[in-house]
């Protein structure tokens, strides 16, 4: 049952779509212990903050903030993300500290630096001027939940796409400045594996020209600087459609470097460039090298459901429920495979399971109208649809869309259509 048709949103073609899932949504990348995974941002020492322009800028966290601060942090990030209000979403971030953690031990010229830092801070150009623009049409971010972890917050915020499966997440470590405000300190990506400002460091070391080369007083980057000519040629052929020339620069790279988390998400972008036979060969060499590991888990269930192995992809979505600290929306996951297995029964269990842990949970609603309409459970169909409305989606007219005549000439859809127009008509009074 096309669920788009139901709320108006367009239909995506289904050709290819699990492929184009896993790589633009790509993982969640978790540790390998079966306990709650939470990231940990390690403090910026005081010699970064003194070689860094901006370091002075850099509020010292007065107190941790309370939860009710960290959930108010959280509004008003959805909030600017929701209307895309790039000045309010720059407030809310601290971007002095993700620029001195992206400089902090990379010795090179003056010119250079500068030039970096202008480029950096240039709200027309620079990551300041879309810092959540990345987001395709149509995702919805929003907090999962706060935690703590040795004294600090951290939000860990829910990043649903338009399409059928899919879920990435952001953590933000959050610090109560002097004047009270409470501020991201940073971004962790799940869908490449790293904080927002260990991307931009290396985006600092490749833009080091080659006749000014860059000196690192951090050991753990000189691998990467040895290779840059790989990264860079890597990142190039991407950029130009030349997946088989990026291929080609991963397998000359250390095998240090081919296992770290952004390099495999970068080959398998390649590979989807090549063609699909490309890609499934290359996700099979994954499996068989690294499926155990939980840190390829969310970027593999769509995998394992379209090559037709449920089971697999289950028990990823168990061990990335143990490691994310639980999210209803995986159950939705769960009963879109169901559904895609024909076991309507399971689907519609996990769907309820989800919408009654989170009854605003909108595609937890979609999934329970999925398997409804499917059973001809049409009482179930309309109360859902009320409930839809009430969470401010609209409804397409139905009677246009051929999926759901049956529903449309049941008695449900009349009593549906009089229950509508009663809610109507009591808003409508004084």
């Amino acid at each position: 049952m096309g669920l788009s048709a139901l709320t108006g949103a367009p239909e995506r073609s289904r050709h290819r779509g699990w492929l184009s899932l896993v790589v633009l949504t790509s993982s969640v990348w978790l540790s390998s212990s079966a306990s709650a995974y939470q990231v940990e941002l390690p403090p910026i020492s005081d010699a970064d903050r003194q070689d860094s322009p901006v370091g002075a800028g850099i509020p010292s966290p007065t107190e941790m903030p309370s939860l009710e601060e960290c959930e108010e942090f959280a509004n008003e990030l959805t909030a600017a993300v929701a209307v895309k209000d790039e000045k309010r979403c720059n407030e809310l971030l601290e971007w002095n500290s993700i620029l001195t953690r992206t400089i902090a031990r990379v010795q090179t010229s003056d010119e250079v630096r500068q030039e970096y830092i202008n480029g950096f801070l240039n709200p027309a150009s620079g990551p300041l001027a879309s810092p959540f623009g990345g987001f395709e049409a149509g995702t919805t971010f929003s907090l999962l939940r706060v935690r703590t972890k040795n004294g600090k917050r951290y939000g860990l915020f829910r990043l649903i796409p338009p399409i059928e499966v899919g879920v990435s997440y952001h953590e933000l470590p959050l610090i109560k400045r002097g004047d009270g405000s409470v501020v991201g300190e940073d971004i962790y990506i799940y869908n490449v594996g790293e904080f927002l400002s260990t991307g931009f460091r290396r985006s600092y070391m490749q833009a080091v020209p080659p006749d000014k080369e860059a000196t690192l007083s951090d050991p753990n980057d000189s691998e990467l600087l040895q290779n840059l000519p790989l990264l860079t040629r890597m990142t190039e052929c991407i950029r130009m459609g030349n997946g088989r020339g990026a291929l080609d620069a991963y397998d000359a790279m250390p095998p240090s470097m081919r296992k770290e988390k952004m390099f495999v998400v970068m080959r398998l972008k390649a590979a989807s460039l090549v063609g699909e036979q490309e890609y499934q060969n290359i996700v099979e060499q994954i499996l068989r090298t690294q499926g155990r590991d939980p840190s390829l888990d969310l970027i593999l269930i769509s995998i394992y459901a379209a090559l037709g192995r449920y089971s697999e992809a289950f028990a990823a979505l168990d061990r990335i429920e143990v490691a994310i600290g639980g999210d209803p929306y995986l159950d939705v996951i769960r009963s879109n495979f169901y559904s895609k297995r024909g076991n309507l029964r399971s689907a519609r269990e996990f769907a309820q399971a989800a919408a009654a842990a989170d009854p605003k949970l909108v595609p937890a609603r979609l999934a329970i109208v999925n398997c409804a309409m499917y059973q001809r459970d049409y009482a179930e169909v309309a109360r859902q649809l009320l409930v839809l409305e009430e969470l401010g989606q609209e409804i397409a007219d139905l009677t246009a869309v051929s999926g759901y005549r049956r529903f449309v000439a049941s008695p449900a859809y009349g009593e549906w259509m009089a229950e509508r127009r009663r809610r109507a008509e009591n808003l409508g009074k004084p």
